[in-house]
């Protein structure tokens, strides 16, 4: 039986009137498509009474079944459809002038020619096997010393020839190789005899450079990167970083607009700012040898000329990358997450000299940006959550104590960190959400790119001892949270809050300082100081 494939072939050379045909055969009597096509053959074509047809195999018949099918159509020869038989007559070679019955004949540029005439012209493709005549066939000597003819198609795209000795290889059974015997000369393809008799005639060893695929002398590679380039990989393909002046891949290059400087990934992330969120950075906690597996980091937005943050990065080993921020006319600081003694001791002492040396330059803090802080969730857990939400979004008279503390004005909180429309209690208390809000822009947000909850209340600032304030209310927060979490109501006011830092002054002792500095107190109806002047003072 025809396959699928054949049965296509077949039909895609009948008239449209023979398909419609075997169609309504095949609706007639539920056969398959293939068995119909096989019928109709049969039946109006004759083709079981063609015993070479039938016992030819695979695409040599069906080859042949498509000619046969054509020569009929071509001289008119279709038995009729009311089932008549068919009349062979004698048909003249068009090549030799032989006259042969017709189906002794084959089509061969739309001439008829007989079988003797159509072997002598033709020849079939060592590959495909499809037939073509000879002159139009390329005849080649493969390495196996066998000779075959194949068509262009084939020749192309299944052999090579080795540049030495000059024998073709089919590619599936090839292990031809690309070399260079040195950087001025041209590649050449050669096979495994002709490499062995170059690399013992030049005393070299030849070794597939990584990039481009070419092998080359090995000793003429260099390791880029992590692989092993060859010497115009390296002069074409590679690009010194402007800061550390080590050759690296181009792809590996990335090109600082600020200051239009090439730059390696590791000095493009410690010195370049980056897109908002960008993919380059691998944060990496930083930490003391302290036992503490709570960890911090923060963003802080400034606003300034973006053309000083490289020298900005150089305070800094790795601690803290820039990125872009479609909400301030500058950059955000984000830094890496590190534990509270990793911070005090080691990054605060490099940030307090970097924020002067924004100063200097003319950056600012207050009111141009915010300070987003950001504490690992293995330290809040639903029920902290629940508490912390019931400080932060509970009476609408408490707002102006968290406008002190957070050094905000009224129009920015509501903005980027609003302290409404928070969930229930009971919906965080519960653990059905992660979340205390559905917005973004509020108060506490946790955030499920990093698994963190997000502080975001307070107000930017260029001056070391308001941010350290800012990190000690944030654990100030928790921790009194904490402290009431097994409660099953909200029970954590910000007066309570106020009253247990008053309480631990030591151990929040700048947040401290800085609530009798401001005299921000629980007594409803007293005005709080405004600190609008705060960036003012000197650092």
């Amino acid at each position: 039986m025809l396959t699928m494939a054949e049965t296509l072939a077949v039909i895609s050379v009948l008239k449209h009137d023979e398909y419609l045909k075997i169609h309504d055969y095949q609706m007639k009597t539920k056969y398959s498509l293939q068995i119909a096509t096989q019928h109709y053959l049969e039946k109006y074509y004759k083709i079981s009474k063609n015993k070479e047809l039938m016992d030819s195999f695979g695409d040599i018949r069906i080859f042949e079944l498509i000619q046969y099918i054509q020569y009929i159509q071509k001289k008119q020869k279709l038995v009729s459809l009311k089932g008549e038989k068919m009349s062979y007559k004698m048909i003249t070679c068009k090549h030799c002038g032989k006259k042969v019955r017709d189906y002794n004949t084959k089509i061969l540029d739309e001439e008829i020619i007989c079988k003797d005439c159509f072997e002598e012209l033709t020849e079939r493709c060592h590959v495909c096997h499809s037939i073509h005549k000879k002159d139009k066939m390329i005849k080649l000597e493969l390495d196996t010393g066998e000779t075959v003819y194949v068509d262009n198609y084939c020749r192309r795209n299944y052999f090579a020839k080795c540049d030495i000795c000059g024998k073709y290889h089919l590619n599936r059974h090839s292990r031809l190789k690309t070399i260079r015997v040195n950087s001025d000369s041209a590649t050449q393809t050669v096979c495994e005899k002709c490499l062995k008799d170059i690399e013992e005639k030049e005393n070299i060893t030849f070794r597939q450079c990584d990039y481009c695929g070419v092998y080359v002398n090995q000793d003429t590679l260099e390791d880029i990167d992590g692989m092993d380039v060859c010497d115009n990989c390296a002069d074409y393909h590679t690009i010194t970083c402007y800061e550390c002046g080590e050759r690296h891949l181009s792809s590996n290059i990335y090109y600082d607009e600020e200051d239009g400087e090439h730059y390696c990934k590791d000095c493009f992330v410690r010195g370049s700012i980056l897109a908002y969120h960008s993919n380059l950075v691998e944060f990496e906690t930083l930490k003391s040898d302290s036992n503490d597996n709570r960890t911090f980091g923060f963003e802080l937005e400034v606003a300034g000329n973006r053309y000083r943050a490289r020298e900005f990065s150089e305070f800094f080993n790795g601690e803290m990358v820039m990125m872009y921020d479609s909400s301030v006319d500058g950059f955000e600081i984000v830094t890496m997450p590190m534990d509270l003694k990793y911070m005090y001791d080691n990054f605060f002492p490099k940030l307090e000299k970097g924020l002067k040396f924004l100063k200097r330059n003319g950056f600012r803090g207050h009111n141009h940006g915010g300070l987003h802080i950001h504490v690992s969730e293995n330290q809040i857990d639903e029920k902290t959550a629940a508490q912390l939400k019931q400080i932060l979004y509970g009476n609408d008279y408490d707002k102006d104590i968290w406008l002190a503390i957070a050094q905000r004005q009224r129009g920015e909180m509501s903005e980027w960190a609003s302290m409404s429309g928070s969930y229930g209690f009971q919906t965080v208390y519960s653990g059905s959400s992660k979340k205390v809000a559905e917005a973004r822009h509020t108060a506490l947000n946790y955030d499920d790119r990093t698994r963190t909850y997000e502080f975001r209340i307070f107000n930017s600032s260029l001056r070391i001892d308001r941010i350290i304030k800012n990190i000690e209310c944030v654990l100030a927060l928790v921790d009194y949270s904490k402290k009431y979490k097994d409660y099953k109501s909200p029970v954590c006011t910000t007066a309570g809050f106020i009253e247990y830092v008053l309480d631990n002054k030591d151990k929040y002792k700048v947040l401290y300082d800085f609530l009798q500095e401001k005299n921000i107190k629980i007594n409803y109806g007293e005005e709080i100081e405004d600190d609008t002047e705060d960036e003012l003072e000197v650092v």
